[in-house]
């Protein structure tokens, strides 16, 4: 099967007292699903207000198996470069053998010798998610 594209927008709003309502950024999107299941995203985001502007360009791709294959991130804050990174992850789910007492713990690390934290969550009646939002290696 050849690969098929979706995509679309979402707006950003906000719900402050006298700008109810009002757009306050938008994400343009696009999913590429590829005939061997594994799909791509690639999204444009941008935030105008409150100042500084924010504008993040994102592309992250996923195996058939829903792991992160890679992942490119570029930041810009007030029109001002702020940074970028490529990812590579792994990916490790936690069970527990007896099913009724904690849904499966799903992380995504760096691929490299740090093994960092970058997501995770918990499903099932938790419905909880970790995200890595700052790092610093020196």
């Amino acid at each position: 099967m050849q690969h098929r594209t979706i995509s679309g927008k979402i707006l950003y709003t906000s719900r402050k007292p006298g700008r109810e309502g009002q757009e306050r950024g938008r994400e343009q999107f696009t999913w590429t699903i590829h005939g061997d299941g594994s799909r791509t995203i690639r999204a444009l985001c941008e935030i105008d207000e409150p100042d500084p502007t924010v504008l993040r360009d994102v592309t992250c791709s996923f195996g058939a198996d829903d792991r992160p294959t890679d992942c490119f991130v570029r930041l810009t804050i007030g029109d001002r470069f702020m940074g970028a990174g490529i990812f590579a992850a792994s990916h490790f789910r936690f069970t527990d053998p007896d099913a009724q007492a904690h849904p499966d713990y799903d992380i995504w690390v760096t691929a490299d010798d740090d093994a960092l934290f970058l997501n995770g969550g918990v499903g099932g009646y938790m419905q909880t998610w970790y995200e890595l939002t700052e790092l610093t290696r020196r």
